[in-house]
């Protein structure tokens, strides 16, 4: 047999049939697999036997039909795909993925996608993918590709191993999702939320949660405010008046919790807590709105020190009733 002729990315290996000089003339179907990167079945110059089965020719076109009729389903997905050997050299693209990416077969075949890739985080990719293919586990990872027009965008890539009935990989399928919409969405949270918190902790602002467990979810800045040490879990309604200066607020702070989940109304009070380093008792403000989440019901509100303010203000009715007492009497 001659050399094998080797396909390129994207074709169907070669499989074809050999006469065999006998007496009967008998025709064998004998498909040749790829044994190596060079696609290449040496031809050694000796003579050989070559046995089958009276099957094999049935069994090999139903495994045909069945790559083909994939391989049609594959091409009329929206995300780009690809299929792998075991060893990670890609032989199989889907019309997606040369859409999109403005290749060609023979350009990407093997290791060749590694030039459609950020040249940033294509360390990262190759990590993850090597450590996939030595372990068999399947490989999941967000990073950008370059489309034809020079485009980086964002693609979730899952890749799953096929095994064999031992547990030895056979092959790799892989797909890509564009996800670059939500990626951007969720960056232009996070700025927006990284601006909110500086914004919160120039005004002394902490945010909350209450459900009706009597657990407190807290922002960063709400413990701040409070002068509490951070908490991994739920920070409980009895935590907080712990952290009250007097009783008496303690009684009121309960009381408008109470009357605020019973009536299903705005929570608005008033509070002092325990100063740090000896200092006088802050002046806190709790907000608060009732609302459902998923069916939950819970109180969302705002904690805002108003200690410098209401010191203003009790600054200012002094100096009003000074005033008024230095006012001249008629007569």
């Amino acid at each position: 047999m001659s050399l094998a002729s080797r396909p390129g990315c994207g074709q169907s290996l070669w499989q074809g049939a050999r006469r065999i000089k006998s007496s009967e003339a008998t025709i064998l179907e004998m498909p040749i697999q790829r044994k190596s990167r060079d696609n290449a079945v040496v031809n050694d110059g000796g003579n050989g036997l070559v046995s089958g089965d009276a099957d094999l020719p049935k069994e090999s076109h139903v495994a045909r039909e069945s790559e083909e009729r994939l391989r049609t389903l594959v091409d009329n997905i929206p995300q780009l795909a690809w299929m792998a050997n075991a060893d990670g050299w890609i032989f199989w693209y889907n019309k997606r993925w040369y859409e999109y990416t403005g290749t060609t077969p023979a350009q990407m075949e093997g290791w060749g996608w590694q030039s459609v890739h950020d040249p940033q985080e294509l360390p990262r990719v190759l990590e993850g993918w090597k450590a996939s293919i030595a372990t068999g586990q399947p490989f999941e990872m967000t990073f950008p590709l370059r489309s034809a027009e020079g485009e980086f965008r964002w693609f979730l890539t899952r890749v799953f191993p096929l095994k064999d009935e031992a547990g030895r990989v056979q092959r790799w399928f892989g797909t890509n999702t564009d996800v670059h919409e939500i990626r951007e969405l969720e960056e232009r949270l996070r700025k927006s939320e990284e601006r909110l918190r500086v914004a919160q902790d120039a005004a002394g602002i902490g945010t909350w949660e209450l459900d009706w467990d009597d657990n407190f979810q807290f922002s960063p800045q709400a413990y701040s405010v409070l002068g509490m040490a951070p908490s991994p879990g739920p920070i409980t309604v009895a935590d907080v008046l712990n952290q009250l200066y007097l009783s008496s607020d303690r009684e009121n702070l309960k009381a408008a919790l109470q009357a605020s989940r019973r009536k299903k109304r705005e929570l608005h009070v008033d509070f002092r807590i325990r100063g740090t380093s000896g200092d006088d008792p802050r002046w806190i403000s709790a907000r608060g709105s009732f609302f459902y989440n998923s069916g939950q019901p819970l109180i969302v509100g705002v904690f805002v020190d108003v200690t410098l303010s209401r010191k203003e203000a009790e600054q200012s009715r002094a100096q009003l009733a000074g005033l008024r007492q230095r006012k001249p009497r008629a007569g």
